[in-house]
């Protein structure tokens, strides 16, 4: 009896494991249909992706106010921000500070930063720059790029409403359009797919981000206002670490 027994659980254990295995591939196939729904319908909310892609040139104005824990400001710039698509990538951000004009420029084939017309840094990390501020602007629309890995994490309440969360994760090593090495997670509207902000995990510090507010430009959606607070693993709030204001958009498609 017990050897009966013992080959019932053994055949138990086997049947269970040939199953996990026949519908692996179809629990992925779930999880990727509902992480291409939730993308989908966020960049309709924003104005749809043939709308983006036909961008020629995006210029917009953003003040960046970083603070410290006991509130003091650690600085506060304004930088114009100019991007052209199309016939080729280039990126223009210029701002002033008490040393004098500042210029970060990335193209297909350079990446520097200017002081004064003088060159003082050229490289990776312009470019890591340069394409962090261009996935900020471009949310959610950047979330198609090819090589981030993406994956569905449910629902939590965010900013009072149920938000659907994309964790997304890149690889600058492989991707050259890819910025950072950090785990993000987006959250968006369940009920209008409205991009509400998102949670990011930098060595060793978390930050949460959430939208306040969107400009309508050209039948799009682009920041207006975002906050950003030091929080724990959960997203718990610390401390107001930084504010960011966005004006003055100027789009121009191609024909």
């Amino acid at each position: 009896m017990k050897n009966i027994t013992y080959l019932l659980f053994i055949s138990s254990l086997l049947l269970i494991n040939c199953t996990d295995q026949k519908t692996s591939p179809e629990i992925e196939e779930i999880e990727k249909s509902k992480v291409d729904q939730v993308i989908d319908r966020a960049i309709e909310w924003a104005g749809g992706m043939e709308r983006w892609r036909s961008l020629k040139q995006l210029t917009y104005q953003k003040r960046s106010r970083l603070l410290y824990e006991n509130g003091q400001v650690e600085y506060d710039i304004t930088q114009l921000h100019d991007y052209t698509f199309s016939p080729s990538l280039l990126m223009n951000i210029n701002w002033d500070t008490e040393a004098g004009q500042n210029k970060m420029v990335h193209s297909d084939t350079v990446s520097y930063k200017l002081l004064n017309d003088s060159l003082i840094s050229q490289g990776n990390k312009i470019r890591e720059s340069a394409f962090s501020a261009l996935y900020v602007i471009g949310m959610p629309f950047k979330l198609k790029d090819p090589g981030i890995h993406l994956s569905y994490e449910g629902q939590q309440i965010f900013q009072g409403r149920t938000a659907d969360i994309i964790k997304a994760t890149y690889s600058p090593v492989k991707y050259k359009n890819h910025s950072t090495s950090d785990d993000w997670w987006y959250y968006f509207d369940a009920e209008n797919s409205a991009f509400l902000g998102c949670k990011v995990y930098h060595y060793p510090t978390y930050a949460l981000i959430e939208n306040i507010a969107f400009h309508e430009v050209e039948d799009m959606k682009f920041q207006k206002r975002r906050m950003s607070y030091r929080c724990d693993s959960l997203g718990n709030k610390q401390f107001l670490r930084a504010e960011f204001w966005y004006e003055d958009y100027d789009l121009v498609f191609n024909e």
